[in-house]
């Protein structure tokens, strides 16, 4: 409010009057102030061209004071009228704000006065503003008088409409100007709020942006709906910051904007399986390290705690158990911790395979496959010059079991056969290999083969070739795209050459002459069990909490080497009642937990005076982001991953934190 008003009082009682300058003089505004009670001083103020910023009406209520109340509000229709009846009510300001008073109040409520002051001054600026635009309405006319479609104004602090163009005023019902200024944003976008629609102009109006560009819906005066493309721009007149919007109607692109929103309504839904795949995978990767990591612990227990006790036969296949299983734990932490689009850039461990040694142990795995379906399989190796090769063995064998499946999959007679050597420069010449010496993996077989047309398209996801339906043969065409980029990971290239009806070729080149630049790791897992027994074992009390009972079975008796007691659980209520009727040194638990979750856990273990200082270790089958790990850090001493060697980690980790004071906080 400024400095000084200037108000006319009409009518207003000596009374009132003092009550009115008491209440000014409290807020320390001061005033000019003129108060007239002659009818004649009356009718001769209101004749002048005098500014007034407010007008204030005092009298008993009648019929003749509403028509002077009427009077002054057209002839000062842009000052603040206020009405101060002698006996107010409801139905009394109702009327008096028919006959153009902006407010009405009661001598006992005088302290609105200011307020509706300033709220007055600043709507009747707003239309005083308005009428400056429609003086100065050449502003906008080379804008308005070239374009055909809407235009409209807005006020850079308000928002309120102040103008708008001839394109929505020329059709059918005309907007009044009172009708203009009581527009907001929100009548004519409705997407928008004034707010929402104050955060889309921010870099307009902060100079970040001279123009933005939107498409939304635009709602005309009739109700009707259409879609619009809206420019927005700032401009600045008499320090005043002014939005022009121009609406452009698409509605004859509206079948595209339909489409759009198909499209995007389907990369919503594709975007949602995915995220909901990758937490499939994750959940399963979890469930397979929690049971292979068990297979491996039994068969090594197995093997070493009955040595004696078991046969050739027994301890062949107890070998052959812990093998598969440390080879299904390196391929889950090789490839199925990785999305397609990491593959590229994966660390993995590389060591000096044997040629010969892969070779057989692919034939050993396909010969009785061979047999069964009544194919010749056939393995050879020719014309090497060298006879390891450095590279990753469980990616190199991923790839070649892929196309040793596909040949035998897709061959209903005939043979299939595996050749290795080493080709020639002018073989890795014509197929443009990029390699100066390699191996090559060699798979062939006499099956139904690929017609030319599809060969490019071979190795794209979820790529089948039709005629192979016909065979009744399953499958998710996603093993030639998992091959083919495992195969660049490796440097290398695959080849195919196929005739339809005779047969195909698939040969993978890997680069011999030096290792691929992998992360290289020597780390092995040096578990030995201790003969100790029960009576020279460490005199702690350890407690699994791991929901799978299978899992608990082997970790127990693993632990039982090292420590007296060993405790098992798969209930979270179970855990409890162990806890306080037990005195534990350590709880081994699981992140992932059927019948609770294991924040919430260690949330009631650290909040509890009795179980607070116990370490507590995760060792989870989960690969645990690192947004999650740094909110669980806190409260446990370790983090370990279940995995190829994890139980020597785990049984390691467990020693640390019994024997450390204080207690250590390890991520492994």
């Amino acid at each position: 409010m400024d400095a000084q008003l200037k108000l006319l009082f009409i009518n207003t009682p000596q009374n009132y009057l003092s009550s009115i300058l008491r209440v000014f003089g409290e807020r320390d505004i001061d005033i000019d102030y003129i108060s007239l009670q002659d009818e004649k001083k009356i009718q001769d103020a209101l004749k002048e061209s005098v500014y007034w910023d407010t007008i204030i009406l005092s009298g008993q209520e009648s019929p003749p004071l509403y028509k002077l109340l009427n009077r002054i509000s057209i002839k000062h229709e842009y000052t603040p009228l206020i009405f101060l009846p002698e006996n107010y009510n409801s139905s009394i300001a109702a009327i008096a704000m028919q006959n153009g008073a902006d407010d009405c109040i009661s001598i006992n409520g005088l302290e609105r006065l200011i307020p509706i002051i300033e709220r007055e001054l600043k709507h009747h600026n707003l239309k005083n503003k308005h009428l400056d635009l429609f003086k100065f309405k050449h502003i906008l006319s080379n804008l308005t008088d070239k374009s055909q479609e809407e235009v409209f104004l807005f006020d850079g602090e308000t928002f309120k409409c102040l103008y708008t163009s001839l394109a929505p005023i020329g059709k059918g019902e005309k907007y009044s100007e009172k009708k203009i200024l009581a527009l907001k944003p929100g009548d004519i976008y409705s997407e928008y709020s004034t707010e929402s629609f104050r955060l889309l102009i921010t870099p307009l109006l902060e100079g970040q942006r001279k123009e933005l560009s939107i498409c939304t819906f635009v709602t005309t005066r009739l109700g009707t709906v259409y879609p619009a493309e809206i420019h927005l721009r700032k401009v600045v007149q008499h320090e005043s910051s002014y939005i022009i919007a121009i609406n452009k109607d698409i509605s004859s692109l509206w079948f595209k904007v339909q489409k759009l929103q198909r499209q995007r309504s389907l990369t919503k839904k594709h975007t949602l399986q995915s995220k909901r795949k990758d937490i499939f995978l994750a959940n399963a990767a979890h469930d397979m390290r929690t049971s292979i990591n068990s297979i491996i612990l039994s068969a090594k227990l197995l093997n070493q705690k009955n040595n004696d006790q078991l046969t050739d036969s027994c301890k062949k296949l107890t070998n052959a158990i812990l093998y598969s299983g440390k080879h299904l734990m390196k391929y889950i932490e090789e490839f199925f911790n990785s999305t397609d689009k990491q593959i590229a850039n994966l660390k993995f461990n590389t060591t000096t395979v044997s040629i010969d040694t892969l070779g057989k142990e692919l034939y050993y795995i396909f010969d009785p496959i061979a047999t069964k379906q009544g194919l010749t399989f056939t393995y050879q190796v020719q014309q090497l010059d060298q006879y390891t090769i450095p590279t990753n063995p469980t990616y190199l064998k991923i790839i070649l079991k892929n196309l040793l499946s596909n040949a035998f999959k897709y061959t209903p007679k005939g043979d299939v056969s595996l050749t290795i050597y080493s080709p020639s420069n002018e073989e890795l010449q014509n197929i443009n290999t990029g390699l100066d010496q390699a191996i090559a993996f060699q798979v062939k077989d006499t099956g139904v083969g690929i017609p030319q047309s599809k060969l490019n398209h071979i190795f794209e996801r979820f790529t089948r070739i039709k005629q192979n339906r016909s065979c009744n043969i399953s499958g998710s065409g996603l093993g030639l795209d998992i091959s083919q980029k495992l195969t660049k990971v490796l440097g290398g290239i695959l080849h195919i050459d196929s005739e339809l009806n005779i047969g195909s070729t698939i040969t993978l080149y890997l680069p011999s002459d030096s290792e691929p630049k992998i992360h290289q790791s020597n780390r092995q897992d040096s578990t030995i069990l201790s003969k100790s027994t029960k009576d020279n074992a460490d005199g702690k009390t350890i407690l699994v909490i791991d929901d799978s009972k299978i899992h608990n079975l082997a970790i127990k008796e693993f632990l039982g080497y090292s420590f007296a007691n060993c405790l098992t659980t798969s209930s979270i209520a179970n855990a409890y009642k162990i806890l306080s009727q037990q005195s534990i040194d350590c709880i081994i638990l699981d992140y992932i937990l059927f019948d609770t979750t294991s924040e919430k856990i260690l949330q009631n273990l650290k909040s509890h005076k009795k179980y607070a200082n116990i370490p507590i270790i995760i060792y989870t089958g989960k690969k645990i982001t690192d947004k999650k790990e740094e909110k669980i850090s806190s409260k446990v001493d370790a983090i370990i991953q279940k995995r190829t060697g994890s139980h020597s980690k785990l049984l390691s980790t467990i020693k640390a934190c019994l024997h450390s004071k204080p207690p250590i906080n390890l991520t492994t």
